[in-house]
């Protein structure tokens, strides 16, 4: 048999038990029948599942295996050979790698040092050490220096022929870590590589403290007393993140290295690329914004988008899709890419709500970007097609306030995140108790007179994050975007009363003040309150429980506030 630079072992776990196979012949057929060199024992595992055949690696003068899907004349196994997590037809294996057959049965793969490790275990005689002992090492695995190592081993069936105790705590031992792992005495000696290591930095013994791994380690030493600190190696074109730990009481430096090249690139890659479409996407006079698929958070915009709805950059980047857009057709955020793959279809029509509670309706020109690290919609506005809505087609010119179709249109977005966050709405609908007998006793000039004041006191709901609007002639409703209970919406219709209920100053329609005794009239009003979800789930239904509880209310007399469900007013009051 050929003698490899290093141990090649796979730990099979399966039906039956957990045990070890010591890799050396060329080809190993693997499989669930019995004429298999290595045997899995799974139902679920092909008669012939798969071949493990050894490679050589003529520019590193190494040797290793790599796992094929199936036997060597084609025929693939049923259930298909995964590796870390990836199904494989073919995969040169790696130390520390996972091969899965079926769903159960599975193998590790080891490249250990030979015959250091082997030897320790083969020697070890404390073999009655406890389960929390064994524990205790797959928790704290100890470094070992190689040099104190006496080779005792005389045949190559000795792995073989380890006591399960011993696997157990072989699984666990350092030489069995992808990552590498170096030791270095104060005086910049090495004293322990495992396996990873050696195959990582090959020239890492001929080069010693000049090797950009050990470089500058011994420095003051003495005076770290056990501190831990991490730095960040180049070797080349990759990159290492290096813990490195020092050891005062056995005057050792040990090390932790990880291999960070991918994760760099990647980074670096998502940098540029982002750099880049923010500066194509800033320079474009047309209106654009980007859009995270997944998260639905807006990831750059330009300044034109962000004139269009009255914000500025940095509060367009802290909002969703959702806050902004309400897209016709049934279309949103979370069924956009779907809708954009089955219809193909690039202009949709969206309504964009500004800052100064105003609406845009424009088309977007929507596109789909697959980066590989991101998913994104991006968004442009034609601007030939900019229609902004009339102010007085959302605002009412007497109040102030907005009207019953922003308020629909609001809904639209605010039930997006409800249902996704599991929100609770809030819907009060405010009436004034005989308002027909101001008109009749004053006139029509100091009943418009007392609208407007009422739309200035609502103006107060704005402070609890909710919209009122003025829908009808004396009436007007109130939209909570979140509320956390019931009573709170209790304790914001007294609040409310009590406001509404002050004396308004009026004019006489000769345009004189009327005497002290007479300028003030107090206005009296009912209150219905609605809550989604549990007295509806749309806008209709909630608002018509809104006025059977607004109807209670006028029932029962003015100035109170009734919800939906009788035994929630009584609780509330």
């Amino acid at each position: 048999m050929n003698n490899l630079p290093f141990r090649h072992i796979l730990v099979i776990e399966d039906e039956k038990s957990r045990r070890i196979v010591s890799l050396e012949e060329t080809i190993y057929s693997v499989g669930r029948d019995a004429g298999n060199a290595i045997v899995i024992y799974d139902r679920q595992v092909s008669r012939f599942h798969a071949t493990l055949m050894r490679e050589e690696d003529r520019t590193n003068q190494q040797s290793g295996y790599k796992v094929i899907d199936g036997d060597l004349r084609g025929n693939i196994s049923t259930n298909g050979v995964v590796v870390n997590g990836k199904p494989s037809l073919s995969h040169t294996l790696k130390h520390g790698d996972v091969v899965r057959f079926g769903e159960k049965a599975k193998a590790l793969y080891y490249i250990l040092s030979d015959p250091s490790v082997i030897s320790l275990f083969k020697n070890n005689e404390d073999m009655g050490e406890s389960e929390d002992s064994a524990n205790q090492t797959q928790q704290e695995p100890a470094i070992i220096n190689q040099e104190n190592y006496k080779t005792t081993l005389t045949s190559e069936k000795d792995l073989e022929e380890m006591s399960q105790r011993e696997l157990i705590r072989l699984a666990s031992f350092p030489e069995l870590s992808p990552n590498p792992i170096v030791e270095i005495n104060w005086s910049g000696e090495i004293t322990y590589l495992n396996p990873a290591a050696s195959l990582k930095f090959k020239d890492i013994n001929q080069l010693r403290s000049q090797h950009p791994i050990l470089t500058g380690l011994t420095n003051n030493c003495q005076s770290k007393h056990g501190s831990l600190f991490v730095r960040e190696v180049r070797i080349g074109t990759e990159i290492f993140e290096q813990y490195v730990h020092y050891l005062s009481e056995n005057k050792l430096i040990r090390s932790y290295i990880f291999d960070f090249t991918k994760r760099k690139q990647v980074e670096g890659a998502l940098r540029e690329s982002e750099q880049l479409y923010r500066t194509v996407v800033r320079q474009s006079f047309e209106g654009i914004f980007l859009v995270d698929a997944k998260t639905q958070k807006i990831l750059e915009a330009n300044q034109s988008y962000c004139n269009l709805v009255g914000y500025s950059l940095e509060e367009v980047l802290g909002m969703s899709l959702p806050d902004l857009v309400i897209f016709d057709n049934e279309i949103n955020g979370e069924n956009l890419k779907a809708f954009l793959i089955e219809k193909q279809e690039k202009i949709i029509e969206s309504v964009h709500c500004c800052k100064d509670k105003t609406s845009i309706r424009v088309a977007l020109s929507v596109s789909f970007i697959d980066s590989k690290i991101r998913e994104i919609f991006c968004f442009a506005v034609h601007k030939n097609n900019e229609q902004r809505i009339l102010e007085q087609e959302k605002k009412d010119v007497l109040t102030g306030l907005l009207n019953l179709s922003y308020l629909k249109q609001y809904w639209k977005l605010i039930i997006n995140n409800a249902q996704k966050f599991d929100h609770q709405l809030g819907l009060i609908l405010v009436d004034i108790y005989r308002f027909r007998e101001i008109n009749r006793l004053f006139g029509e000039t100091v009943g418009d007179d007392c609208l407007a004041e009422i739309g200035k006191r609502l103006k107060i709901v704005e402070e609890w994050g909710a919209i009122a609007v003025h829908h009808h002639e004396d009436n007007f409703a109130i939209l909570l975007p979140t509320i956390n209970d019931f009573k709170d919406v209790a304790k914001m219709a007294q609040i409310l009363l009590d406001d509404l209920g002050q004396p308004i100053d009026v004019n006489l329609n000769d345009g004189q003040r009327v005497t002290k005794d007479h300028q003030e009239i107090k206005l009296d009003f009912s209150l219905g309150i609605a809550i989604y979800p549990n007295d509806g789930q749309n806008f209709d239904n909630l608002w018509r429980n809104a006025e059977i509880a607004l109807q209670r209310s006028q029932e029962t007399g003015s100035n109170n506030y009734q919800f939906s469900s009788a035994s929630m007013t009584s609780k509330a009051n």
